[in-house]
C-alpha cells in the first residue's frame, strides 16, 4: 500500500511541480519527404518563341475607396476571470488548491490545443486519487500540502511584471515549482489572449516527459 501512495504522490507532483502544460507541449512535427530529383535523358534545346503581341493598355475609371469599418473589442466580462491576467492566475491558483488538474487543463488551455483524450486522463487520475485517499486522512493531508504548494507557485506570479508583446496578446512570466519540488531555477510561462480570454500556452520544450509516459496513465 505504502508503494502504491508513493506512486501515487509522484504522479500529483509531476503533474502540478512543473505546470501541466509541461506534460502537453505540442509534438514535433515529422520531418516531410523530399521528392527525388529525376535527371531526364534528353534535354531539347527551347525553340525560338515569336513577339507577344501587346494589347494596348485600357485605362479603367478610378473607384473610389470604401472605408474599412473599425470593429472595437468588447470590453472584457467583470463575471469572467479570464477576461484579466489578475484574475486568471488567481483561478488557476484556485483550482490548484483543490487538486482539480483536469479544471486547469480543460479551462486554459488555448481551444485549438485541447486534447479529449487528456481530458479522460486527468478525470481517471483525479478519481484513482480520490479512491485511494479516501479514509486515508494522512494521505490526504499530503496530497493538500502538495496542492497548496502549486497553488502558491501561480501566486507568486501576481507579483511579477509580465514581459508583453508587441500586440500585447501575450504575456511572459517567470515560474519556479521549487518549493514542491526541491529544485532551483524558473522557466517562462506565457499566457496569450484568445477571442478576449487569456489561456497558458503549453510549453515546446525538448526532452519533457510525455503525458502518456506517466505512471497511472494508462
Amino acid at each position: 500500500m505504502k508503494s502504491k501512495h508513493f506512486i501515487l504522490i509522484v504522479l500529483v507532483i509531476a503533474l502540478v511541480g512543473e505546470g501541466l502544460w509541461w506534460f502537453m507541449r505540442p509534438k514535433a512535427a515529422a520531418p516531410e519527404k523530399t521528392a527525388e530529383a529525376t535527371v531526364p535523358a534528353k534535354v531539347e534545346a527551347p525553340k525560338p518563341l515569336a513577339p507577344p503581341v501587346i494589347a494596348p493598355a485600357v485605362a479603367t475609371p478610378a473607384t473610389k475607396a470604401e472605408a474599412t469599418p473599425v470593429v472595437e473589442a468588447p470590453p472584457p466580462n467583470p463575471n469572467d476571470p479570464q477576461a484579466d491576467l489578475k484574475t486568471a492566475i488567481p483561478d488557476i491558483a484556485r483550482l490548484e488548491a483543490t487538486g482539480d488538474t483536469e479544471g486547469v487543463y480543460e479551462k486554459y488551455t488555448p481551444p485549438d490545443e485541447l486534447d479529449p483524450k487528456i481530458i479522460q486522463r486527468l478525470r481517471m487520475v483525479q478519481q484513482q486519487t480520490a479512491n485511494v485517499a479516501a479514509g486515508n486522512p494522512q494521505l490526504q493531508l499530503q496530497l493538500q500540502q502538495i496542492w497548496n504548494k502549486a497553488a502558491r507557485a501561480y501566486e507568486a506570479l501576481e507579483n511579477q511584471t509580465p514581459t508583453y508583446n508587441e500586440a500585447g496578446d501575450e504575456a511572459t512570466y517567470m515560474y519556479s515549482a521549487s518549493e514542491l519540488t526541491g529544485t532551483t531555477g524558473s522557466r517562462p510561462v506565457t499566457f496569450v489572449k484568445i477571442n478576449g480570454k487569456w489561456y497558458e500556452k503549453p510549453p515546446d520544450v525538448k526532452g519533457a516527459a510525455s503525458f502518456s509516459s506517466l505512471p497511472g496513465t494508462h
